[in-house]
């Protein structure tokens, strides 16, 4: 039951940091990817570790 409120309240955080992050911005990506897109524009390529 814990390890679901945790992946619940991480998941939340994810969309709503995404949502500020990316508000007023047009982007072209699919919005259940966020947490991708995220990665890649907060951390460097090496971490990331994006290929696009």
């Amino acid at each position: 039951m814990s390890w679901m409120v945790v992946s619940l309240v991480g998941a939340f955080a994810v969309g709503i940091t995404g949502a500020m992050y990316y508000s007023g911005v047009h982007h072209n990506f699919n919005n259940e990817m966020i947490f991708l897109e995220l990665a890649k524009g907060l951390f460097p390529r090496w971490i990331a570790a994006h290929s696009a």
